[in-house]
């Protein structure tokens, strides 16, 4: 499967977030949100790339892309689980306390669905590696 032109939307993924890294804004930003953004970066660069080149959307190097996105946000995910102080709003009519545990639960959940993926990927990866 030919991958498409996504040159534009990688543009769009590199410019807002580097634009965030440098405009001056209040005190430095938190980690999580350093995670994130150099995501978004990652992806926007894979997508100039593969569409300058015009790699397939299924080859090997986009599966050992996606896996190591998928890392990131895993990372991303466990980050905000287990260093976020407080959580808010939630689910109304339980305690504040709840809340935040049910929130940390499903980021750590999130997360090993990101550690499920990238394995599965890289699965992929290396079975399209043989494959050359």
């Amino acid at each position: 499967m030919q991958g498409k032109n996504n040159w534009l939307g990688g543009i769009v993924m590199c410019v807002f977030p580097t634009m965030i890294f440098f405009l001056p804004h209040g005190g430095d930003l938190p980690l999580w949100v350093d995670v994130l953004l150099s995501l978004f970066i990652l992806c926007g660069v894979w997508g100039i790339v593969s569409s300058i080149f015009g790699l397939d959307a299924d080859s090997a190097w986009s599966w050992v892309v996606g896996a190591i996105v998928a890392i990131g946000f895993a990372g991303f995910a466990f980050l905000l689980a287990w260093q976020e102080t407080d959580f808010r709003g939630g689910i109304p009519l339980i305690p504040t306390a709840w809340n935040s545990v049910i929130a940390r639960l499903l980021f750590a959940f999130g997360g090993l669905l990101g550690v499920v993926s990238a394995v599965v990927f890289l699965r992929k990866a290396i079975k399209k590696f043989r494959k050359l």
